[in-house]
């Protein structure tokens, strides 16, 4: 790959320029006007869909984080002085953490009670054993950022803390605060999972932390929005498929069947069966459903799918998705990740005939 500094290309000679920019699609113009063109065609390459390949140098950046899970387990043991610190200190973490496991306000006496309790005394131990100290955590969020600000993507400055709470969502938003419950990435054999379906165990690992954090903070800056005749089975999964882009672009060394929460022979069998899936779907004339049970049904986890000639992995509808955006993008590769995650792209009637996605 080749990895060159703005400064090193300003040195080149036009020719060698030239050649590099021409494989890469980018636009020459006169060379009168050379230091300007370098800054606009690189820094257009890096925010398309097709930059994520080529001249990846991610800005470092430091955002607030805290380890919530440390405090909670260690606050009782905390004499009075350094308890007062503590809530000022971390304040909206602390009350974002006391809204969501229920306690109505934050003081030492009720931090004291949610020390003790069974939450933290049975989660902490677990997460310290594989999450030692919170150091990958700060550093998944930070590339995430870093990357997504390397693409053109705009994300709302937050908080982030990790915590234990007995809550189904792994990752919550409360006011600009983001909340990583690391009990939900222990490993699929913990044993306070054991109750739980196959299909949902098999995502609490310490490898999908990272997948999850760059979805959670892409989905909270880019949700979904489509109403009414718009909100189609066709569209949402182009928004999936779109949030699946941006994470194979924004998280460190990923690989694309985890980002889709897949087993390398779930996979494997559905890359192998596209052409199947794709015609099974226009046979049934579900592309343009708009029922919300049969969207949910396509793109929300589940042991499987069913509802057409065979039997899928579940989530389906994101891997055709993901796939119709990487084809639309090979098509247009100067589009951006933002706009493929806007109402523009994924609502347009003709974003599918664009893509020429032919399966």
């Amino acid at each position: 790959m080749l990895n060159l500094t703005i400064n090193s290309l300003t040195n080149l000679r036009f020719k060698y320029f030239y050649t590099y920019i021409c494989n890469n699609q980018c636009v020459i113009v006169v060379k009168s006007f050379f230091r300007y063109i370098v800054y606009c065609a690189i820094f257009a390459f890096l925010a398309s869909c097709n930059g994520q390949e080529k001249l990846r140098r991610v800005p470092a950046v430091d955002v607030k984080f805290s380890d919530l899970t440390k405090l909670m387990i260690d606050y009782k043991h905390m004499d009075s002085a350094s308890r007062m610190s503590a809530i000022d200190l971390y304040g909206p973490e602390i009350s974002a953490l006391m809204m969501v496991v229920g306690v109505d306000s934050v003081n030492d006496e009720k931090l004291m009670q949610w020390s003790s309790s069974p939450t933290v005394e049975l989660y902490t131990p677990a997460i310290d054993s594989i999450f030692p100290t919170k150091d990958c955590v700060k550093h998944y969020i930070e590339y995430t950022i870093g990357a997504a600000q390397l693409y053109g993507l705009n994300y709302r400055d937050r908080r982030y803390a990790t915590v234990a709470y007995a809550n189904t969502h792994a990752i919550l938003f409360v006011d600009s605060v983001m909340l990583i419950a690391l009990n939900h990435f222990i490993g699929a054999d913990f044993i306070a999972y054991s109750n739980m379906p196959n299909y949902l165990r098999k995502h609490k690992t310490p490898e999908n932390l990272k997948y999850a954090i760059a979805e959670a903070i892409t989905a909270i800056n880019y949700p979904y929005l489509a109403e009414g005749p718009n909100a189609t089975l066709l569209s949402r999964m182009l928004y999936e498929g779109a949030l699946v882009k941006v994470i194979m672009s924004v998280v460190e060394n990923p690989k694309l069947n985890q980002a889709f929460g897949y087993s390398p022979e779930e996979m494997s069998f559905i890359k192998k069966n596209e052409s199947e899936l794709w015609r099974q779907l226009v046979a049934a004339k579900l592309l343009y459903e708009t029922s919300e049970s049969t969207i949910d049904r396509f793109v929300n986890p589940s042991p499987a799918v069913r509802g057409l000639d065979t039997i899928w992995p579940g989530r389906v509808g994101r891997f055709i998705g993901y796939n119709i955006v990487e084809s639309y993008c090979k098509a247009h590769p100067e589009t951006s990740l933002a706009y493929l995650l806007s109402p523009q792209f994924y609502n347009s009637s003709s974003t599918l005939a664009d893509s020429h996605y032919n399966k």
